[in-house]
């Protein structure tokens, strides 16, 4: 469970590599909900503040780190025990962040080919609706660009 002053959200726990896309998701809502996606990717570091730095500068190393301590606890609370064993060793959220993308991520010639096999492999299943189905599709296929364009490659029209 992660929550933020305004609301609350349900999050299942990261268990293993067949939950990651969908806590991935998730967890990433969550973040950027709370402006802690940048923290949690490193995009934000701490700043380093100059000798003669004015106190309203003073204040930002603190702001970040209360910022980095709250997505590393927003994170970090939605991993299973065996997951968090993975990142016990890890004090900011973009080395957890990092670690969990090394265990869970697939390398990118892997992605690529279970991406295509996934797509030329789907079958709807007689209980799920056309929209879900469909969803899936569309949902593989999107992965499949982005994985084109990450390689410099031409990508599929729609």
């Amino acid at each position: 469970m992660a929550a933020s002053s305004e609301f609350k959200v349900q999050v299942e726990k990261l268990e293993h590599p067949d939950n990651w896309p969908k806590w991935k998701w998730q967890i990433l809502i969550v973040l950027g909900a709370n402006c802690l996606e940048s923290i949690t990717d490193g995009s934000r570091k701490c700043p380093v503040l100059p000798a003669d730095a004015q106190p309203q500068e003073k204040k930002e190393p603190t702001k970040w780190l209360q910022d980095d301590t709250k997505a590393a606890s927003l994170t970090a609370c939605v991993l299973s025990k065996s997951v968090a064993e993975l990142v016990l060793s890890c004090t900011k959220a973009n080395d957890i962040w990092d670690k969990l993308c090394e265990w869970f991520e697939p390398s990118s010639t892997q992605w690529m080919n279970m991406l295509i096999e996934s797509f030329f492999h789907a079958q709807r299943d007689c209980k799920e609706d056309f929209s879900v189905h469909i969803a899936k599709l569309q949902k593989l296929f999107a992965d499949f660009n982005d994985e084109l364009v990450k390689r410099s490659e031409n990508t599929l029209s729609e």
